[in-house]
């Protein structure tokens, strides 16, 4: 897994941005397609999500790259941002793991998983949602990503 990257973006000014991308020297993603969707929540303040659409991680063979940052501001302001990962492959061998889980109240982390270390898999039948929303609620969320075959 990665290294943890928690979100606790309450009532203090400023938020997070955070990129993705995916390095992968033995090319075992080759003609692997991997977006992340960022978008505000229904009935959210959209100024909380920077950035929002439909964005390519890059897959590398050569050196680390990253896709277009996002930015994530959800403070005391109403909703929050929607992070949606999606893959798809000429293949059915290979899929990514999305650990995400709160530390706090559960409430704030949308879809995430009742234990850390059970993980949602992104793969061809099926993308991976989660929810934004670490408001004035004690605690935050945390994400963890690994590559995976089956």
């Amino acid at each position: 897994m990665t290294e943890p990257i928690r979100f606790d973006t309450d009532s203090r000014p400023g938020g997070c941005r955070l990129a993705f991308g995916i390095y992968d020297p033995d090319n075992y993603f080759a003609g692997a397609s991997v977006t992340y969707r960022f978008e505000s929540s229904t009935g959210g303040n959209p100024a909380q999500c920077g950035n929002q659409g439909t964005h390519q991680m890059p897959i590398q063979r050569t050196s680390r790259a990253f896709g277009p940052s996002i930015r994530i501001d959800t403070d005391n302001r109403p909703g929050g941002c929607v992070l949606t990962f999606a893959l798809s492959s000429p293949t059915a061998t290979m899929g990514i793991e999305v650990d995400y889980s709160s530390d706090g109240n559960r409430g704030q982390c949308g879809n995430a998983l009742p234990f850390p270390g059970l993980p949602s898999v992104v793969d061809n039948s099926g993308a991976v949602r989660i929810v934004i929303d670490t408001d004035d609620r004690p605690g935050g969320c945390q994400l963890q990503l690994r590559l995976r075959s089956f």
